[in-house]
């Protein structure tokens, strides 16, 4: 599964049935993680400094995009972070729309965790067992923080523990804000994933 299509399930895990792949834009953006681009906005969104020149697949255009929905189709983000050598790191970081905010759906906070149901979903998608891993989301505030929080993997034994951070936003804030969930996970080729094969 390509790092768009792990994307797309996660949205489609948080939905109910009749929501649809065909209802789900995925915008993809794979780059280095460089905390300098959150400085950078930082000083525009502070000062009005001018941003400097990005790529369209860049950290700083996956920082600034936000999930929507905009005539039932819902447009989200996923970013693939590359490690020093340019290569993908196995992570994914998903900008998505939260249960609340899905259209059609009839909402009930099941109290579920969100982020370890998504994470055992693409696992078992890819015929692979979750019993000897414990995943927790870990709940953050902020964007800022979101995207500085590391996700965190610990081998205890035969055992693996993953700890996802998450964000939800409520919606009665600024539309521009509101309804969002998102998400880092281990792609299907992130090497604790991949011993697990």
């Amino acid at each position: 599964m390509d790092i768009q299509s792990q994307a797309l399930a996660a949205q489609l895990c948080l939905a109910d049935k009749s929501l649809s792949a065909e209802q789900i834009k995925v915008t993809a953006y794979s780059d280095y993680f460089q905390l300098s681009v959150l400085s950078q906005l930082d000083q525009h969104f502070s000062t009005g400094q001018a941003l400097p020149k990005y790529q369209a697949d860049s950290f700083m255009a996956f920082v600034l995009s936000k999930p929507t929905v905009e005539q039932d189709i819902i447009h989200i983000h996923v970013f693939q972070p590359l490690d020093n050598d340019g290569r993908p790191t196995g992570e994914l970081w998903i900008k998505m729309k939260s249960k609340a905010a899905l259209p059609s759906r009839a909402y009930s906070d099941t109290g579920v965790d969100d982020a370890a149901y998504i994470q055992t979903f693409l696992m078992k998608e890819d015929g692979l067992s979750a019993e000897a891993i414990h995943i927790n989301g870990a709940k953050v505030e902020g964007g800022p923080a979101w995207l500085k929080t590391s996700l965190s993997i610990n081998k205890t034994g035969e055992s693996l523990n993953i700890t996802l951070p998450m964000l939800e936003t409520p919606l009665d804030v600024p539309e521009r804000f509101a309804g969002h969930f998102y998400l880092k996970l281990l792609s299907l080729q992130h090497p604790a994933i991949q011993a697990l094969q």
